[in-house]
């Protein structure tokens, strides 16, 4: 039984030992799996960084997005602004182009509706027929101061018989007045003065008669020519060849060299009285300015034109007069030469050229309600309901001025209560009728350009409530301007600075007389003769608001 057992472990042990070396690899196949293994770790290797290479892209492709979404944004931002700027362009160049059709095609005024008469219909007033008589005769007596020549007409011979029962007519002694009037030509007189000679028996020599008084040194022209020529510059905006060519007309042989000459000698003559002019409107409380530009030609070592400006200030509230300053420049040279450290109040529009003089210690600035209507009315187009609202609450500020003239109280202190009554009022409810439109337009439009204009100038435009002698705005001066604008049209350009400076004697001198409603011609042929004379401490006499006709 041992050794049968022995035999039997024997077989099953090689046969398990058989199986067991069936079932193990070879080394061969040992090698190819191992080589196998390998493969698949480097495969699983590679996976792993192409992994990681998407992750890698992944974050910079996220990263790409959203710096490509916040371009977009800031795309999209930047074109709402450029679309926003563009509407502004596209408002601000349809009202320049509207500007341009009314200057070019339309009306130039800016009246929606006359103030006076609008007022006046409101009111329902009818004409006074006393007025209307004094006017009248008022007018009369003037044409009675004329020179009057009479002619008598006597019935011919043969209308002498009745015609009803052909009895011959006799005389009555009455006659029919009928009355016209006649221009009779400006001509040239040629006087001569004969000078008496006295001479010395003793042979020392001999004495002239001192003759009329000439005003040029050749003493060729009278002072009544001279001033013929300056009033048809300064007055009638006349340039001197169209003097010239009616000086011809009327048989009156002379060149425009010589009538340039005279305006130049005439200058010398009246610039005294020119600077006491400027010298006493800068002493003055209230002084309204304002100006305007002019071409000038250069100098001979220079090409084009040049901009210079004509100055206007103004002074009625004690005495009249209108100074005129020429100058190149635009800066606040000009008012601070004028007007120096003079204190009161100065009535301008927003020009910060006039910064110069507004101070605490000099002049306050008070503003001009006809430029902010203007700003107002350049909106009519773009928004005509806000513009004509705006424009109502000025017109009511006017229709106030317009009571107080009417009842004569302008510059009193029932005019002032007038103003802290009604004036007061309408400002507040146009203040916030402002502060509720502002920002509801767009800033460059016409329409917020006149609200911001009006709120920036807010004080200055409501100082005239404080004083009943400052007026509503500077038209006066603006008015005074309109002589240089007409000048322009005709003589277009100055020929250089010096004629800049003498037209702005001329200037003052003519308009301060028709503003004290005094003849230019009849002034300055009286003062043209007297101002040589004339010492400086009497100067004041011959200025037009002082001066009176000889006789």
């Amino acid at each position: 039984m041992e050794k049968l057992g022995e035999d039997h472990d024997c077989v099953w042990k090689d046969r398990a030992l058989e199986l067991a070396a069936q079932s193990l690899p070879s080394q061969e196949q040992f090698d190819k799996l191992a080589d196998l293994v390998k493969l698949q770790q480097g495969q699983i290797n590679v996976s792993q960084d192409q992994l990681q290479a998407v992750l890698d892209n992944a974050v910079e492709l996220s990263e790409t997005v959203e710096k490509q979404r916040q371009t977009l944004a800031g795309v999209t931002k930047a074109s709402e602004k450029q679309k926003q700027d563009l509407e502004n362009e596209l408002i601000k160049v349809k009202a320049e182009l509207t500007q341009l059709k009314r200057f070019r095609y339309g009306r130039r005024s800016e009246k929606i509706k006359k103030l006076k008469r609008e007022i006046k219909k409101a009111q329902r007033h009818k004409a006074d027929p006393q007025k209307t008589k004094e006017l009248r005769e008022k007018n009369r007596q003037g044409r009675l101061k004329l020179e009057e020549q009479t002619t008598i007409y006597r019935v011919q011979s043969g209308e002498q018989d009745c015609q009803d029962c052909g009895t011959h007519l006799r005389a009555t002694g009455r006659f029919k007045e009928k009355v016209s009037f006649d221009l009779i030509p400006a001509r040239l007189v040629r006087r001569v003065s004969q000078l008496e000679e006295l001479s010395c028996s003793k042979g020392c020599g001999s004495l002239f008669a001192s003759g009329p008084i000439t005003v040029t040194k050749s003493g060729m022209y009278s002072a009544g020519f001279i001033s013929h020529v300056i009033v048809g510059k300064a007055s009638d905006c006349a340039p001197l060849y169209r003097q010239e060519k009616q000086f011809k007309r009327w048989g009156i042989p002379v060149n425009r060299s010589t009538l340039s000459d005279l305006l130049k000698e005439a200058a010398y003559l009246l610039k005294p009285l020119y600077q006491r002019a400027l010298e006493l409107i800068a002493t003055q409380k209230i002084v309204l300015a304002d100006e305007t530009p002019i071409r000038v030609l250069p100098d001979k070592k220079e090409f084009g034109s040049k901009q210079g400006y004509f100055w206007a200030f103004v002074t009625s509230t004690v005495i009249n007069l209108i100074g005129y300053v020429f100058s190149i420049s635009r800066s606040g040279e000009t008012p601070k030469n004028i007007l120096g450290a003079s204190q009161g109040t100065l009535v301008i529009d927003g020009y910060t050229g006039y910064n110069t003089v507004i101070k605490p210690e000099c002049r306050e600035r008070a503003g001009c309600w006809a430029h902010a209507r203007r700003y107002v009315f350049d909106s009519l187009e773009t928004a005509e309901k806000e513009a004509k609202e705006a424009i109502d609450y000025i017109w009511q500020l006017y229709e106030v001025e317009h009571d107080a003239l009417e009842k004569k109280i302008v510059g009193t202190t029932k005019h002032l209560k007038l103003r802290q009554k009604r004036s007061k009022r309408i400002l507040a409810d146009f203040k916030s009728w402002l502060l509720q439109e502002n920002g509801k337009h767009l800033p460059q439009g016409p329409m917020g350009k006149a609200i911001t204009y009006i709120l920036n100038q807010w004080n200055s435009l409501t100082l005239f409530v404080t004083d009943s002698q400052i007026p509503l705005d500077n038209n006066q001066s603006e008015n005074a301007l309109r002589i240089v604008a007409l000048g322009r049209k005709n003589y277009m350009f100055l020929g250089n600075e010096e004629a800049g400076e003498r037209q702005a004697i001329f200037y003052t001198l003519v308009k301060s007389c028709e503003a004290n409603g005094i003849n230019p011609q009849q002034y300055l042929t009286d003062v043209l003769i007297r101002i040589s004379t004339t010492p400086m401490s009497k100067i004041d006499d011959l200025l037009p608001n002082h001066w009176k006709p000889p006789g």
